[in-house]
């Protein structure tokens, strides 16, 4: 089962295999095959996801530049998180380490330097 998952090129997967029947008709190499079958099975039909490590920058902005701000971020292919509106906006993003530079920039740029950005987590989250 091991052996199916690894040269599938997979990771942080789980595989389990129930087993019905509880006769030795198939022999310790047969039984063996068919739990390999099965999870090569499975992982041919699977939906795979890809992983990716993002870290989550908050802008907090006026309400004059917070869409263009959105905007921009998701034309360059940033995910665009929940938005806080108050006395001025937090709009919330997950990037990758080497576009954190890069968006504070942008929200610098958008907002003639009024913007302030902080810095949150870290994780992995799904990719599309």
């Amino acid at each position: 089962m091991l052996d199916a998952l690894t040269s599938s090129g997979l990771s942080d997967v789980v595989a389990v295999v129930t087993r019905y029947f509880g006769g030795i008709l198939l022999g310790a190499g047969g039984l063996t095959r068919a739990y390999r079958a099965s999870v090569a099975d499975a992982v041919l039909v699977s939906k795979r996801v890809q992983r990716g490590l993002r870290h989550e920058v908050s802008v907090i902005t006026g309400y004059d530049v917070a869409a263009q701000i959105e905007s921009e971020a998701r034309r360059r292919g940033y995910a665009v998180g929940e938005a806080t509106y108050g006395a001025d906006v937090t709009q919330r993003f997950a990037v990758a380490a080497h576009e954190v530079a890069a968006l504070e920039a942008l929200a610098a740029e958008l907002s003639a330097g009024a913007a302030l950005c902080e810095r949150g987590d870290s994780g992995y989250v799904d990719l599309h």
